[in-house]
């Protein structure tokens, strides 16, 4: 039997709309992406991880490659809409020696997101400018304090970002409990010795770092 039982069974089948922080707009967009339950979620495991373990200082970088860098926001992101209604965001950051300037499209939330004075890890494809300043364009960012090494990549669809998915896949393992149903057989686990899938299926979404 699945540890837990009924409970854990009706847990995973409950409706994506109903997990906190999701709601019938985001349920729809889950939906696009074959996601109706919360059980449909858990098992839909990143495409890939994002190796974040390398911080570099901004003018050590690789240029033109993806990269992760440590810096500190200068100023408050500045916005503005062209003629054909794109939103651009910038602003720039720096790590005491180097500036990178950074540029955003059509994220209406990352003016808000980025706190200036606030120090974060970027990622993204690091390019140098004319001026003698970095550069980078729409990069991924989080505070630097106390995050993971690896990010988990997952399945988009439009208005669906990673964070996003991200973060709705964290408030369905915390709501599970630990417990999630075993698909596989008792005599399959038992005859290839399988660790139980609930630790098993955390750490799809939460490899450890590398030492």
């Amino acid at each position: 039997m699945n540890p837990g039982g009924e409970n854990v069974s009706t847990f995973m089948d409950t409706d994506i709309r109903y997990l906190k922080g999701v709601g019938e707009k985001r349920a729809a967009q889950f939906h696009k992406l074959g996601i109706g339950t919360v059980g449909e979620l858990l098992y839909t495991f990143p495409r890939y991880y994002e190796d974040w373990k390398h911080v570099y200082a901004i003018n050590k970088a690789p240029l033109g490659e993806k990269t992760c860098i440590r810096a500190v926001v200068s100023f408050k992101a500045s916005v503005y809409r062209t003629p054909g209604g794109t939103i651009i965001t910038k602003t720039s950051a720096t790590d005491g020696e180097s500036i990178v300037l950074l540029t955003f499209f059509n994220n209406k939330y990352v003016a808000d997101e980025l706190e200036e004075g606030e120090e974060y890890l970027f990622y993204g494809r690091l390019g140098g400018s004319a001026g003698g300043y970095y550069e980078m364009t729409s990069p991924k960012f989080v505070k630097a304090e106390g995050q993971d090494y690896f990010h988990p990549v997952y399945p988009l669809t439009a208005g669906l970002s990673a964070k996003i998915v991200a973060k709705a896949v964290r408030t369905a393992l915390s709501e599970a409990k630990g417990q999630i149903p075993e698909p596989l057989s008792e005599e399959t686990v038992e005859k290839y010795r399988l660790p139980p899938t609930s630790p098993k299926t955390t750490k799809r979404y939460t490899p450890p770092a590398a030492g």
